[in-house]
């Protein structure tokens, strides 16, 4: 996976930690925190930094104790600053990563276990099939102000 991907109106960040003091874990208990952005959650809203470490046990990658997990995680940032030339080859990217950047949310890329909730019938893969094949769930949070600007389609694309 690429560290930092651009599209035409984002900057996704590969997270592959969020430890103490850091940026990244800034980030994410600012969203996991948010009460609007985790009404729909069924862990709730976090209450402390502690839960917001909890929750993104099941997102980070890892390699304890777990056989064949995929787990992706992007950091979304919307560029304060017109990217110039295009996305696909335009401006270098040393360029683009110095352009100031607002924090909007996470997208996700999380292999399905037995810990995922039940799919349909209809969704699900018959056995031989689902022993050779990646399912994956593409989940999404976003703060507020990133609502209903096309966002989570854009990080979405850009991630996959």
């Amino acid at each position: 996976m690429d560290p930092i991907i651009f599209t035409p109106r984002l900057k996704l960040t590969l997270l592959t930690k969020a430890e103490r003091g850091s940026p990244e874990l800034e980030w994410l208990h600012e969203l996991r925190s948010n009460k609007k952005s985790t009404w729909w959650s069924i862990y709730g809203q976090a209450k402390s930094i502690e839960d917001t470490e909890r929750f993104m046990k099941g997102y980070l990658p890892t390699n304890e104790g777990e056989e064949k997990t995929y787990r992706v995680a992007y950091a979304v940032h919307k560029v304060l600053e017109p990217m110039s030339g295009s996305v696909e080859g335009g401006s270098q990217p040393a360029e683009q990563e110095k352009k100031s950047t607002e924090f909007l949310g996470l997208v996700a890329l999380k292999s399905l276990d037995a810990g995922s909730l039940a799919l349909p019938e209809d969704l699900t893969l018959p056995f031989a099939a689902a022993t050779t094949t990646l399912t994956v769930n593409l989940a999404y949070s976003f703060l507020p102000i990133g609502w209903g600007k096309g966002y989570a389609t854009e990080s979405g694309g850009g991630s996959v």
